[in-house]
């Protein structure tokens, strides 16, 4: 399997998640190998704590876009982990993102990001 470091969640990322945090929604009931599972889908809810640190620079001051759209990518492949009811990392990937980024970050900005199904 994969050896790197990886991009949002190493202590020596630019852009660091520090924490994820999930609440499943009742959403879906599931049956699977491990039986029915009553949890996932509409309702549920990704929480994180990120740290934009000064190595994510771009213009002075300012954090780089691309780095606020690896954090994007970050969340939303976090959520489609956890939409069946039970955390599956690695169970998909990213094709193309397109975004239209409203404000700049300040370099050292530790903000809270949700994702909700």
């Amino acid at each position: 399997g994969w050896q790197g470091k990886d991009l949002m969640h190493d202590k020596d990322a630019p852009v660091r998640v520090l924490n994820y945090y999930v609440q499943y929604g009742p959403g879906i009931i599931v049956q699977g190998a491990g039986g029915a599972k009553d949890r996932g889908g509409v309702g549920t809810t990704l929480t994180g704590i990120v740290h934009f640190t000064p190595r994510a620079e771009s213009h002075k001051g300012f954090c780089h876009g691309g780095s606020m759209c690896s954090l994007l990518d970050d969340v939303i492949g976090w959520v489609a982990f956890l939409v069946t009811g039970e955390c599956r990392p690695w169970t998909g990937f990213t094709v193309q993102i397109n975004s239209s980024l409203k404000r700049p970050i300040p370099v050292d900005s530790i903000l809270l990001v949700k994702a909700r199904i």
